[in-house]
């Protein structure tokens, strides 16, 4: 093997993986410690910001349970940094993730995803412009954007800034949440704030909360809804409106097939007040209400223990 000399003036030597890897370990085992590194070429410069080791041409790192594959990686000695690019692929137990660019802090093991992100887990995706993803908290963090993809469920969940847990599998987003299901027809629900956990099939939404689907549009302060049972309960002054017809109470509970509203079920002093095919309007208070839904539209309304019941005719004014 021949000297391997550092000078101000970059020296490039062609050498074999087996020197690679013992020229990792020299260099670079203070600082690595477990972590291993292989290569088919490299070249060791002296710059400003300290000792800094290029690999070319295919460069593996092994860091514990996680495995680093790109084109090209640089490291610096003193910001122990690894700086890869070009069709990088990161696996570990918790998913597969790809991206255009990653900075990889070894003694931290953080790393910092750009372009083109994409988190992989068995029944979830997350894509993103820009993550960051910590292995010792076992968590993903967003600031400029993220889309979350349920795949069995045509679920996706948006946002601007968030986190995630990658081994729990859910996540809050705290700025500009969105979440859509597009099946036969589309529930959408936009709130303040949204937590989610993809094993519990489950999204809280809080913080003026809107559901819509078909015809009817839901308003309330806390939403419950689980995607894999097509149910939600919004908690917290519930409006329901649908054409010109509205109802209220302290819960109300909804049901859909494949996106379309099927069912409403109006809890704890129930109001409501429709208008039938002739234009006339009833006012309704029971303590509960049952609602059928056809086509987007109520088709039917059961009323429970009625207090009050009132009809008005199309040309009277209530």
């Amino acid at each position: 093997m021949k000297n391997f000399l550092i000078s101000p003036i970059p020296k490039i030597q062609t050498l074999t993986m087996l020197q690679i890897i013992l020229l990792c370990f020299y260099f670079w085992c203070p600082l690595v410690l477990a972590a291993d590194i292989e290569a088919n070429k490299m070249e060791i410069l002296n710059t400003e910001e300290g000792k800094v080791t290029v690999f070319k041409d295919g460069v593996t790192i092994l860091d514990g349970d996680t495995k680093i594959m790109a084109r090209t990686a640089r490291f610096y000695e003193r910001k122990n940094l690894a700086i890869v690019q070009d069709s990088v692929k990161i696996t570990n137990p918790s998913g597969a993730i790809s991206c255009d660019f990653a900075d990889y802090y070894l003694d931290q093991r953080k790393t910092i995803l750009r372009g083109s992100v994409s988190v992989i887990q068995e029944s979830l995706e997350i894509m993103a412009p820009e993550l960051t993803v910590e292995y010792k908290k076992d968590k993903a963090i967003a600031k400029n954007g993220f889309t979350v993809i349920a795949k069995p469920h045509s679920l996706q969940i948006t946002g601007k800034t968030g986190e995630y847990f990658l081994t729990k599998e859910e996540g809050t987003i705290d700025s500009l949440p969105y979440l859509e299901i597009k099946r036969t027809d589309t529930l959408k629900v936009s709130s303040q704030k949204l937590s989610f956990n993809n094993k519990q099939t489950r999204a809280l939404a809080w913080g003026k909360v809107k559901v819509e689907t078909g015809n009817a549009v839901l308003q309330c302060d806390t939403l419950i809804y689980n995607w894999e049972k097509d149910s939600g309960v919004a908690l917290g002054s519930p409006l329901l409106k649908e054409a010109s017809n509205e109802a209220t109470g302290k819960e109300i509970y909804f049901f859909t097939k494949d996106g379309e509203l099927q069912r409403i079920e109006i809890q704890g002093t129930a109001f409501g007040q429709y208008f039938n095919q002739q234009g006339d309007m009833v006012n309704i208070t029971g303590e509960s209400m049952n609602l059928l839904f056809s086509e987007g539209k109520t088709s039917s309304i059961t009323a429970r223990n009625v207090n009050l019941g009132k009809l008005y005719r199309h040309e009277e004014k209530p």
